[in-house]
């Protein structure tokens, strides 16, 4: 199994906050991919336990055919809000970003490959 790092992110004026509900709701709506909240450590010396990343999640595809999916579920999230954007994140370090627009139009066959693709073990 891959694991993925899924980045949201927004062009508007979203607090940190809000910023974390939008990814609290993507990462409910991402079950299928066994989509849990990035954490880390905590500072040294620091009581409190593992602090949440603000707008991180990490996912995990466990077998291609999943793009159209993923785009059905985040498209749940985006919808709400279009100024929103996720990126990708493979262990290797690439990156792919997909805008709210990019779900909501015509684009969604391409944006569907570009995401297989990107899986593709």
């Amino acid at each position: 199994m891959k694991e993925y790092e899924l980045i949201i992110s927004d062009n508007s004026d979203l607090t940190e906050q809000q910023l974390q509900e939008v990814t609290r709701a993507a990462c409910t709506a991402m079950q299928d991919f066994e989509a849990r909240l990035k954490t880390r450590n905590p500072l040294a010396g620091s009581k409190s336990g593992e602090v949440i990343t603000v707008g991180a999640i990490i996912l995990t595809f466990i077998k291609s055919g999943l793009a159209a999916k993923f785009i059905e579920k985040i498209a749940s999230v985006f919808d709400k809000r279009s100024t929103l954007k996720a990126t990708i994140k493979r262990a290797d370090g690439a990156t792919l970003e997909i805008s709210a627009p990019q779900i909501q139009s015509t684009e969604y066959s391409t944006t569907i490959a570009l995401i297989e693709n990107f899986i593709r073990p």
